[in-house]
């Protein structure tokens, strides 16, 4: 790995141990040594993406209400939420933790 790539890494899995951007999700975060799924971070962005997808549909009733804005279907910002976090995961942060869950030299345990 090139040293422009295990800094990205370190600052993706720098970013991924705060326990504060967890938030209540943070039972689901794995330990440092162990490989994070595609399931479980479908689990995490489901999650959410439901939970996000649903606050905006509130907004989106509301805008509606006064007349801002027209009828929106109640599954495309849960969907679509979920769907760009999960690809965004993939291709980030999900690399960098099991490129350390795979070499032992990298693990920052406390």
């Amino acid at each position: 790995m090139s040293d422009r790539s295990r800094h990205n890494h370190d600052a993706w899995n720098e970013l991924c141990d705060a326990d504060a951007l967890w938030g209540p999700l943070v039972f689901l975060r794995p330990e440092q040594h162990q490989t994070f799924s595609s399931a479980r971070l479908l689990l995490v962005t489901s999650l959410f993406g439901i939970f996000y997808g649903m606050v905006g549909n509130v907004c989106l009733a509301v805008l509606r209400q006064a007349h801002l804005c027209g009828p929106v279907n109640g599954l495309v910002l849960p969907v679509s939420l979920t769907v760009v976090a999960f690809i965004c995961g993939e291709l980030t942060f999900l690399r960098a933790w099991n490129a350390r869950a795979r070499d032992p030299g990298q693990h920052d345990l406390q």
